[in-house]
């Protein structure tokens, strides 16, 4: 906030609209509780002589999408300083440093305690109502060149590489979390864990 009102540009300053709803949610603390869980990339090594943390970065990763970030490497063109100050640093972390952070977390497996942290807090809130769920299955095409399994893409009636995305919505039609499946699980087996 010095910077702030020392004059300093912003070019993301719509972050801070978002800031209470962040703060609200309890976002900072639910990606606390998963770094414990985390080793630190390069064996805790600093990187660009600085460290960075996993709540930091899943900050960073926030902020991204909420900017329309396509992907991390389009952090690339992000304004470093601006991004910063959104995740309390001088500036925003590295493509690298997020993206060697991302694969540690997804080896930790720390997708599934996020999304029911998440969830718990959306029912604390109010913003959501648990109980009666609906579940709506979409097929997403696949045109990389990794050879995953085929499911229906009933958009051109073919077998297509590709996966399945189960969106959990409430009785009122408000997104509770979304489970990503291959295409060669059967809606049957995975029903249980949703």
């Amino acid at each position: 906030l010095e910077n702030l009102e020392a004059g300093v540009r912003v070019s993301h300053l719509g972050g801070f609209l978002v800031a209470g709803l962040i703060g609200k949610l309890g976002l900072v603390g639910i990606f606390q509780k998963l770094a414990t869980g985390v080793p630190r990339p390069n064996g805790g090594q600093r990187v660009n002589n600085r460290f960075w943390d996993l709540p930091r970065i899943l900050m960073t990763l926030v902020y991204a999408y909420l900017f329309r970030a396509q992907s991390i490497e389009s952090l690339k063109t992000a304004e470093q300083e601006s991004l910063g100050i959104l995740v309390g640093a001088s500036q925003a972390p590295s493509v690298e440093s997020v993206r060697e952070w991302v694969l540690e977390s997804a080896k930790a497996r720390i997708g599934e305690p996020l999304r029911w942290l998440l969830a718990t807090g959306y029912a604390t809130l109010g913003w959501v109502r648990l109980g009666t769920l609906y579940i709506d299955g979409h097929f997403r095409p696949y045109y990389g060149s990794k050879k995953i399994a085929s499911g229906w893409f009933s958009g051109r009636n073919v077998g297509h590489p590709g996966n399945y995305a189960y969106y959990v919505n409430d009785d009122r039609g408000r997104p509770v979390f979304l489970e990503l499946t291959a295409a060669s699980v059967s809606f049957t087996k995975i029903l249980p864990k949703l």
